[in-house]
């Protein structure tokens, strides 16, 4: 009877220091979190370097005042074009920068995209190393949204009449959500395959496992990421125009998290559902689709006649 109840006093013991440090982490997230939010807003553009463009691309390099950095792609605007939209597309951390790449053009947008600083931070190996990457997982993730922040201050701040749109697709939804709620507003906001409630999609996201196990760690996990769910950022982006687009069967986001994020957005905000899953660099003819959709509300919101 002593050897069990020793047992269960071990036991208990390990999960309050579990539990305790779960908190510790939780807190430790927010605090880096809000202290982003806030130099994402404040932060000031130091330089600007564009290097020569190959093939309508040209690379992108952004200095901040404090010594933040920014690097990314330019799809430029052919001549024979005027510009009309400046785009800051935030991509999936797969694509990072090469989304610009990836995009169908429109007329008259110039678009951008930036590589995550958090893709170099992201482990591997076995779940016990990337249990342990935690820390560096939220560092950087912080770090990516105030490069994100840089950029949009540097791409939307250039006054020359162009209208300014930011996207977010897929995991660059948390962040496009999070930078239109703060500081200058977007001429218009959409958020293409995104969801709100980020818990369930990141269990979906993880390895292979029993589904309630699982849940639990997409739970914990979500709650280290809160600052930054659509679901509590979205209703920020007003009075911006917000598009919001996603799938009927995605196999990604869950429909409550889809039902989140649009129950989160006010208005004036579009709902568009489409076919075909997730959108992925290999799905070509979603990827038009979707192209012909943000064009068709832009010219919608009429703030380039001339798109699509």
């Amino acid at each position: 009877m002593s050897r069990l109840r020793n047992v269960v006093a071990v036991f208990f013991a390990v999960l309050l220091a579990l539990s305790a440090g779960y908190l510790a982490l939780v807190f430790h997230a927010d605090r880096t979190f809000d202290r982003a939010l806030v130099r994402a807003r404040a932060i000031e553009v130091e330089a600007i370097e564009i290097g020569e463009s190959r093939e309508g691309i040209a690379e992108v390099r952004i200095a901040g005042d404090e010594g933040e950095r920014a690097f990314g792609l330019r799809r430029e605007v052919p001549p024979e074009e005027n510009l009309r939209l400046r785009v800051l597309l935030v991509g999936g951390i797969g694509t990072g920068e090469n989304a610009a790449r990836l995009v169908v053009p429109f007329p008259g947008a110039e678009i951008y995209s930036f590589e995550y600083p958090l893709a170099a931070r992201l482990p591997r190996g076995s779940a016990l190393s990337k249990a342990a990457s935690i820390p560096s997982i939220i560092k950087g993730t912080a770090e990516s949204l105030v490069s994100f922040g840089l950029a949009k201050r540097a791409i939307f701040s250039r006054g020359d009449g162009a209208s300014n749109v930011l996207i977010g697709v897929s995991l660059g939804v948390p962040f496009a959500a999070a930078l239109a709620s703060i500081g200058e507003k977007p001429d218009a906001v959409a958020l293409l395959y995104g969801g709100g409630d980020i818990g369930p999609i990141i269990a979906r996201a993880l390895p292979s496992g029993p589904p309630s196990l699982r849940a639990l760690a997409g739970r914990m996990l979500g709650r280290l990421l809160a600052r930054l769910d659509p679901a509590r950022t979205a209703g920020g982006i007003a009075p911006a125009p917000l598009l919001l687009v996603n799938a009927e069967d995605d196999p990604r986001i869950p429909a409550a998290s889809v039902r989140a994020l649009h129950d989160a957005a006010k208005d004036p905000k579009t709902v568009v559902l489409l076919g075909g899953g997730h959108v992925l660099p290999e799905k070509e003819t979603l990827l038009e689709d979707l192209v012909r959709e943000v064009a068709a509300w832009l010219r919608e919101l009429q703030i380039s006649q001339d798109v699509g």
